[in-house]
């Protein structure tokens, strides 16, 4: 595991996802919006995560062993990859 202080240049991930937004007439509706995801984290411990469970599949998919390209690409620059913890879970590995 690799232990870092900061994730700040860790890339953010945009997707879409749908949410609700009240109208002037104060009915709700539901629209598509575009949402950037910090799905990078450091936990206590000091070992850098990726959480593969924000619920965005294009983020990390444990069923079909997936990473974002942007985060493949940002842990090979740190010399690393991910390494699978829990379906929930990857580490930062060298």
């Amino acid at each position: 595991m690799i232990k870092q202080t900061s994730v700040n240049d860790a890339p953010l991930i945009s997707i879409r996802d749908i949410e609700f937004q009240t109208r002037p007439d104060g009915t709700r509706e539901l629209v598509w919006v575009e949402k950037e995801i910090q799905a990078v984290f450091v936990r206590e411990d000091g070992e850098v995560y990726l959480s593969a469970e924000t619920g965005y599949p294009e983020i990390a998919d444990y069923y079909r062993f997936t990473v974002h390209p942007d985060l493949e690409e940002w842990a090979a620059r740190q010399g690393c990859y991910w390494e699978w913890e829990n379906p929930g879970c990857l580490t930062l590995a060298r």
